[in-house]
């Protein structure tokens, strides 16, 4: 088992580095939250894929202003102490989100990552149409997670994941290392290890142990 070459630490984004989900406070902005989580609830109960799932919520932010949109998505916080331990991180860190750019842009950049991955939600004049696009719409993060690693160099043994989702799942197949943060079920199974409560001081002696931290 590597414990001190990773070269890459891979996080998603809501419920891990912040403590929310964007599709949920681009909902409440809208005015849409019930609409939006009847979409969520059939894809939780497997009728959907993230992508249709995705696009299904998504089209119900039509007609949202950017200007709002931004403003739901800043208005996250982050996860306790996320920047401050992820900010002593050794290796590179990527940073990928279902969500929207908007709100990983300033995690990212407050951390240090020097990838980011993410959707972009289209607008026209200033106005959401209700679409989105983006290379985690239809690709899992695991097959974004092997170009990255492809284009950039990195090993697969050298990869670290840390995610709480179902969609999170592809990419830790694809590290040599999986970190459940306050995971779902099915992230507890295929994570190597977990940590149950949301606060990034719970990831430190986990991050010790693999050398990756300062």
């Amino acid at each position: 088992m590597n414990n001190g070459n990773y070269e890459l630490i891979v996080f998603d984004l809501d419920s891990t580095l912040v403590d929310g989900e964007g599709i949920v406070a681009l909902a409440r902005k809208a005015g849409v939250e019930t609409e939006v989580e009847r979409v969520t609830e059939e894809a939780m109960r497997g009728e959907l894929d993230f992508g249709e799932s995705l696009r299904r919520r998504v089209a119900h932010l039509e007609g949202l202003t950017v200007e709002d949109a931004r403003d739901a998505l800043r208005s996250i916080p982050t996860t306790p102490n996320a920047v401050e331990v992820a900010r002593r991180l050794k290796p590179d860190i990527a940073v990928f989100s279902g969500g929207f750019y908007p709100a990983v842009e300033p995690v990212a950049e407050a951390i240090g990552a020097e990838h980011v991955r993410a959707n972009r939600l289209v607008s026209r004049d200033g106005v959401l149409t209700g679409e989105v696009e983006g290379e985690l719409v239809d690709d899992d993060k695991g097959e974004v997670l092997r170009r990255l690693a492809r284009d950039e160099g990195y090993d697969a043994d050298e990869i670290l994941v840390v995610g709480d989702g179902s969609n999170d799942v592809p990419m830790m197949r694809v590290g040599s290392f999986a970190v459940g943060f306050d995971p779902k079920p099915v992230v507890r199974d295929a994570a190597d290890v977990s940590v149950d409560r949301r606060d990034f001081r719970q990831l430190e002696p986990i991050f010790e142990k693999k050398r990756v931290i300062e």
